[in-house]
Order: structure tokens, then sequence, then C-alpha cells
């Protein structure tokens, strides 16, 4: 594969990468073998793959030192990694872990590839893996089924109250496209916070100043494919817990009260990931915060949630694909199946976008409906722009956003609300 570096102008920062030209996607430029577009990786200087790689990760593991009780030896583990992670190359581990066949088979393709030059996408992935197996996640002990990221999620769940609590009055009441409209965006700003990425962390703020900043806003095309639907089955492949995950709940519950929706699944996180990423636990923490809270819409809400859930209209899954490094290219037959029982799909947040698109610097004019995933049905995504990995932008809108805000791609400023058909 060519060199993605021939392929790029210089841009202002690794951490600020406005536009590079659009040269950087031409054919000769791409995979001659598959015609894709190259992936993220992180010896690119000029992207922000190489700025988590050098920055973001490490600065992770001392956040999880701070915020646990973990004994010495387990600091020691941690610090030995991040030495790793900046000049060494992915090492082997053992656990009791369901995923350690699977790691296992990576460490035998890329164990010769120093971190620094994986893809990015399997370098950060087999980086939260690694912080389980050395803080012990799977082995027995004090340790065994800690969360190392507790800490971070409690503390976005008592915010995220606070947030959801003054969103809440500000919907359009009803059942109609406005109100569906409404709450896709709710939901698409929730994704703004994002613990793992602390510049797009900084940059949430009141949704009354998003306005302006959804770059693609299919809204009007999902209400009318769910108008369509009779009761239909909606799927939501959630990415944070915390603020984001409140409003995914808050937009389950208003699919449910209206008849939009007949069941509703929500897929999480078998195991932590990417420092917030919801896993069911959170969904139950969630629900039980809302139950309990002052607050009479939030506890009105908890109910209806907790209602939901105990007559199986509300269910939560956790297939470890999710926790893996593969893409929405690479679909599993078994999960191919589960969400094909669904009527949409709404899947969350950056790190399921890059899932969607193979984790490749597609162009970003290229159609969003044209990735050749195994996704199976119509679906959807909500999702802040915290990488440069996005599609479906109208011609010449990377570069008027660029030259306003060159963070526009990784700062989570700015959001996207995109619907494709799929497979039928």
């Amino acid at each position: 594969m060519p060199d993605i570096n021939e392929a790029k102008e210089p841009c202002q920062s690794s951490k600020h990468l406005g536009i590079c030209r659009r040269n950087r996607y031409n054919a000769m430029f791409m995979d001659t073998k598959e015609h894709l577009p190259p992936q993220a990786r992180g010896n690119d200087p000029a992207s922000f793959a190489a700025y988590t790689m050098q920055e973001r990760l490490p600065s992770i593991l001392e956040q999880v030192l701070r915020d646990n009780p973990y004994p010495q030896s387990v600091h020691a583990h941690l610090q030995a990694f991040r030495d790793e992670l900046a000049e060494g190359f992915p090492q082997p581990f053992l656990d009791a872990g369901p995923d350690t066949p699977y790691w296992h088979a990576q460490w035998g393709r890329w164990g010769v590839v120093a971190w620094q030059e994986l893809p990015w996408f399997l370098a950060e992935t087999w980086f939260y893996r690694r912080i389980l197996y050395e803080t012990g996640y799977y082995t027995a002990g004090p340790s065994q089924y800690h969360d190392p990221f507790f800490v971070v999620k409690q503390r976005a769940l008592q915010e995220g109250l606070i947030q959801l609590a003054d969103i809440l009055p500000t919907v359009p009441s009803g059942f109609n496209e406005a109100a569906l409209r409404a709450w896709l965006r709710i939901s698409l700003w929730g994704n703004q916070a994002d613990f793992s990425n602390q510049a797009a962390l900084a940059s949430a703020t009141s949704q009354k100043g998003s306005e302006g900043r959804v770059l693609v806003d299919d809204g009007t095309a999902i209400w009318g494919y769910l108008e369509a639907q009779s009761e239909p089955k909606i799927d939501i492949i959630c990415d944070n817990a915390g603020y984001e995950l409140l409003n995914d709940l808050a937009l389950a519950d208003w699919l449910l009260q209206a008849g939009t929706a007949r069941r509703l699944r929500l897929h999480l996180k078998a195991q932590p990931y990417y420092v917030s990423d919801a896993m069911p636990k959170d969904v139950l923490a969630s629900v039980a915060a809302l139950r309990t809270s002052a607050v009479s819409e939030l506890a009105s809400l908890g109910a209806r949630l907790d209602t939901a859930l105990h007559e199986e209209r509300l269910e939560l899954r956790n297939h470890l694909f999710w926790t893996t490094a593969e893409t929405a290219f690479h679909l599993p037959d078994e999960l191919v199946k589960t969400l094909a029982q669904a009527d949409l799909l709404l899947f969350k947040g950056d790190v399921n976008y890059r899932r969607l698109a193979d984790d490749r610097y597609w162009p970003h004019e290229m159609p969003f409906a044209a990735l050749a995933n195994r996704v199976p049905r119509p679906y959807a995504a909500l999702r802040a722009i915290k990488s440069e990995i996005v599609c479906g932008l109208a011609l010449g809108v990377d570069e008027r956003v660029a030259a306003q805000d060159p963070g526009w791609l990784t700062e989570g400023r700015w959001g996207v609300i995109q619907f494709s058909q799929g497979e039928q």
C-alpha cells in the first residue's frame, strides 16, 4: 500500500487537522488491490491518529492510575506499558477473558509491527484491552471485573443528570417530525461528552450554540422512513455512558411512548472500552439514577424505562464484536442476523462511525450510502466529528468549515445525522 504521507499536503498540526487537499484521496494513492483509500495509521505525523498514539493514550494511562487504588505492581505494569507504547511492539498476554484467543491471533499477525505503526483502530482497541489485562480485570483477585473507568463514568452520570434536566423542557411536544428531529439532535450532541477525547469534551456546550453545526441532517428522511413502517423495531448501537447515554435513553423512551418503535434494543460493550463507552451495568445505573432523581421529569423518565426493561420492550445486548478491532465490513454472521431483526439501526458516536467506514480516509464528498459494509438494514449515524474519517458531505463543505474552524475534524464541534438504506 502506498504511504499515505505522500498523498497529503502539510496541515497546521497533528491535533488541529483542517483539510488536506483532495489529492490525498486520488486513485493513485489508493490500495491498488482493493481500490480503497488507506486506513488511518498511527505513524502519519499530520493526523489525529498520531496525536492519539503519542499524547492521548499515555494521558489515559495516567488517568487510570489517578482514579483507582491499584497496588504498586499494577502501577509498575502500566508504566511499563506506557514505555512500550512509545517505542516498542505489542506484547502477548494471557488471561481468562472471552476474547483472549482473538487478541492472541492479532498478536500473531501484528506483533512484529511497532505500536506507532499499527492501523489506528487496531492500536486503540488493543490499548484498551491491554489496560484490562494489566489491571487484572479478568484475573482472580481484588481487581477482577473492576471497571478502571468507573470514576469517570460516575462523574459523567451525575453531570449528565443535571444537563438532561435542562434539556427536557426544550423538546417540542407531541410525536411528530419536529420532535423526532429535536431528539436526534439531542442524541447527536450528547456524543460530545466523550471522556476519551478531552478536546471534544471541552467543546461540549449548550445545544443552543449548535445551530448551523450539523453538516448533514437527514432527520426528515429518517422520519419519512419510520412513518412508512408499521411499529418498527429499532436498535441503537450505543457509544458513551453519562450524558450521551442519558440522552439516548430519553430518545428510546420517546420512540417507545410514541408508538414509533414496538421494541427497542441497545447494543452495548461487554467490557470497559474507550474510557466512557457504555456497558449494560451503565444502563442499569443510569435508569436507577433517573428513578431516584428529585427532578420529577427525570424520575418519571426512569420509571418508564424501568417498566420497559421489565416488559422487554427495551432490551440490552453486548456482543463481544463491539470491543474488537473489526469493522462493519467484517460483521460476523450471527451479529448480522441479530441486526437484521431491526427495521432501523442508529449508530452513535465516532468509533461506531469509524467502524461503518472501515476507518479509511474516504473522500469527504463520497456518498455515505456508498459505504459497502455488512450492515443489513437501513441505518443512520449520529456523530459529533472527532476524527478525520468522514464522508457524505456536500462538495466544498469541508473547505468552508476548515477555513472557519481548523479543528473541525477532531474536536467535536461539528456533527452529522446521516441515513443510508444499506443492504436490503
